[in-house]
Order: C-alpha cells, then structure tokens, then sequence
C-alpha cells in the first residue's frame, strides 16, 4: 500500500493505493484503497496531543485489503501530517521493522530481471553512489531493487519520488543527465565526469527525445493508454530539466571528491606519464625545459592563469582546459619545492 499526490487543477489530493497482480493481463496495476482528499490530517483525530486514533472509515477501508495492523501502516504512510508530539511518540514507542538482509529468493531474482526497467536501475544506482559513470549499474547487488519488486508502475514512481527528495538542488540537472543516458549521444572524452561542459543545445535535442522515449515505452510503464501526452510521473524530470542547471566546478570541492574516492578502493599502480614539447607549448605556451626549470610555486602562479583562459565557463576550449590540467598535474610532480 501507498501515498498517492495527485494533481488536480492546482490542487493536490491525496489517495490510498495498492498495487495488485492482474492474472487477466499479466501485469501490476493498483486499485484505489481510500480517497483521502486535499488534507489526510482530517481523518486523524486526537484525544489528547499524546493520544491519536484514525478515523473508523479509514481504518475500515484498509482493514479489508490490509492483513496486519492497519495503525501502524497509516502511521508509517500518513507520517507528514501527523502531528509533532505524535510522531515523536511513534519513534519513541513504535518498533521499526528491521529490513530483510537475506538474498533473494528465485521469485524475487525472476521479478528483478522482468520488471526492473534499466530506468530504475539508472536512478537508484546514481541516487545511492552519485556516479556520473554507469557503466557498472548491472554489478549492483540485487538486494537494492526489493522495495520495488511485486509492485506497480505507480508505486515504483511514488517510491522514486520519495527517494529522489534526498537529491541536493545542485545534482538535479546531473541526475537526470545520467538517469536519461544522456551521454551516450555525446563523443567528448570528458561526457561522463564533465556534462556541464557539453553542447546545451544538442543535450536539450537529446534529452527531449530519451524523454518522449520512455513516455512511449510499453514495457516500462506496463499499462494501456494514450501517449500522445506526457505522463504525468515523467512531468517532474521535464520541468527540473529546464528549471535546474549544472553546478559550477569547485576545485577545493573536486580536490576533496578526488581525495575521498582515490581511498575507496585498491588501484594498480599506472605508469609514469610523459609529455611532449608539443603538449606543453600548446597549453602552457612554454616548452618542457623552460616549465621544469620553476618551482612548484611559480608553476602554480603560471597555471592559474592559464586555467583562467581556457575554462569553459569563460569561453575557453574545454578539451585545451583538460589537456592543460593533465599536464599541470604532470610537471608538478617532477618540480622541487
């Protein structure tokens, strides 16, 4: 059982709804449970502020489709409009289910690889690591997709909805950058770890067309319907596509993520990187022997300036801008202090 948040000619009302399997057409689809209109808070009525109980016609109506307690789990999904002292009594007193950390069942792994869409797979693995690179979104461990197995479309969206209100503004335009596989129409070398710096223009053609897309794509939605319209759970993605832009480039907060994720994990040792005289000149404007005759201060100075010039942000060449970092982290390495 679910929350649903419907839009209605401005307004937002509230539903009950469970998701349930239709033998008939093979598919998820939810019934509606309890129509709780425009403030669920009506249906919670309190004796004292210590004291709630919920409305006998809510409870009723949840009791014949619910086996377990029905207060608890309209505790659980009426939390926002309970009140302050009922829910820090709930957390207090109420026992939190612990969650299931047993591998899947056969059931489940056949559930994951019919109804987990590579869309859900794309959301979760960037909502949970943050990672721009999803090359390795089919080696996340299974157990990740169990809050969406044997449910429907809509619930899986409401579920998305909730987990995605833990993203900060400033990764939503890379959020949907990456859920929308965006990437993949771009042959720049820095796509994955810098869309900012990417075409706009081509990313906008792109991500309405991944967008139109997956509003047509049957096997994900797993419901009849018109398409000529944009669905309405894909309006959100459209709106903080355009309403949202990339963050811009911090070098102290780059310097931080690059330190976090380079302790993650082992890596081989690469080898000792060379430089030409021609890749020097060309972004320094110097050449090796000149450049190795500073120190490291003086080679910072020279870079800084540099950046400067080629950022994109300031109208510079964003392959010259990476080119001109590789070598800077080059030749400081063989400087002395």
């Amino acid at each position: 059982m679910y929350l649903a948040g419907l839009r209605d000619k401005g307004h937002l009302r509230y539903e009950l709804r469970q998701s349930y399997y239709d033998q008939s057409r093979n598919r998820y689809l939810y019934r509606l449970v309890f129509d709780l209109g425009d403030d669920p808070a009506v249906f919670i009525h309190y004796v004292t502020d210590r004291i709630h109980y919920f409305d006998e016609s809510l409870e009723s109506a949840v009791a014949q489709v619910y086996e377990g307690d029905p207060t608890v789990v309209l505790e659980e999904l009426l939390w926002n409009f309970l009140s302050a002292e009922a829910r820090r009594l709930v957390r207090e007193f109420g026992r939190k289910s612990e969650g299931r950390l047993s591998p899947l069942s056969s059931a489940e792994q056949e559930e994951v690889q019919r109804y987990i869409h590579i869309f859900d797979r794309r959301r979760l693995f960037f909502i949970r690591y943050g990672a721009v690179d999803q090359s390795r979104v089919y080696r996340l461990n299974e157990k990740i997709y169990r809050p969406l197995l044997f449910k429907c479309r809509d619930e899986k969206e409401y579920y998305f909805k909730q987990m995605e209100l833990s993203l900060p503004s400033r990764d939503l335009k890379k959020y949907i950058f990456v859920i929308f596989n965006l990437q993949q129409e771009f042959s720049e070398n820095y796509s994955v770890f810098m869309p900012e710096a990417l075409d706009s223009e081509r990313m906008e053609e792109a991500f309405v067309a991944e967008l139109c897309r997956l509003n047509e794509d049957s096997s994900f939605w797993q419901e009849d319907g018109d398409r000529r319209f944009l669905h309405p759970h894909l309006e959100d993605y459209l709106i903080r596509f355009f309403d949202y832009d990339f963050e811009r480039p911090s070098f102290a907060r780059d310097f931080y993520e690059s330190f976090r994720a380079s302790h993650r994990s082992f890596r081989w040792p690469q080898r000792e990187k060379t430089l030409s005289e021609e890749e020097t000149t060309a972004v320094f404007g110097r050449g090796i022997d000149d450049l190795k005759k500073m120190n490291k201060m003086e080679l910072a100075k020279l870079f800084r300036a540099k950046a400067k010039k080629h950022h994109p942000d300031r109208g510079g060449e964003a392959e010259k801008f990476i080119q001109l970092l590789r070598t800077y982290e080059i030749l400081k390495k063989s400087l002395k202090s």
